[in-house]
């Protein structure tokens, strides 16, 4: 099975939203050293998705 990963940064009112997908085995995000203002971690069907707000200041 190929490895992969897929990121997509959207603006959304006031902050930017980076998803990114992968399947990989699954992680801790608080492992996550980042500027993030949230995370969102979920495994869904195997796939890593991984949620990261951040702030436009």
């Amino acid at each position: 099975m190929m490895d992969w990963i897929d990121i997509i940064v959207r603006e959304k009112d006031d902050s930017f939203v980076i998803s990114i997908k992968d399947n990989g085995i699954n992680f801790n995000p608080e492992n996550i050293n980042s500027s993030a203002d949230d995370i969102d971690y979920s495994q869904i069907l195997g796939f890593n998705i991984t949620l990261l707000t951040v702030k436009n200041n």
